[in-house]
């Protein structure tokens, strides 16, 4: 949902400039529990958004890391405009490595299709 990813992206600027360090539990609780939260259904939805939380919101964030083969966080000292332009720019191919499957799911992707 558009207006959720926009939640989330306001709650956290606001969050990081009253902050003078980021506290990662408080990020997962308000972003897991309170903007997601609604769309949870079941104890599945629950683990699949604590994981998520947990794989990406923590310290790696801010130093680097790979958020999906071939987009990489941003350099932490840009701008919001220029974060904004480098996700923008970043061409992320649609195959199976970048979503962590073995190169054959495309032949048996292709072959149902």
């Amino acid at each position: 949902n558009p207006s959720d990813v926009q939640q989330c992206a306001q709650l956290a600027s606001d969050y990081i400039e009253m902050n003078d360090r980021v506290q990662w539990p408080d990020l997962k609780f308000l972003f897991g529990d309170i903007i997601y939260g609604g769309h949870i259904w079941d104890k599945v939805d629950s683990l699949v958004v604590s994981t998520y939380m947990d794989q990406y919101l923590n310290e790696d964030l801010i130093s680097g890391c790979v958020l999906v083969p071939g987009l990489s966080t941003p350099p932490w000292t840009a701008s919001a405009d220029e974060m904004m332009a480098y996700v923008q720019n970043c061409v992320i191919r649609d195959s199976p490595h970048e979503v962590g499957l073995h190169p054959n799911a495309a032949i048996l992707c292709s072959m149902e299709e």
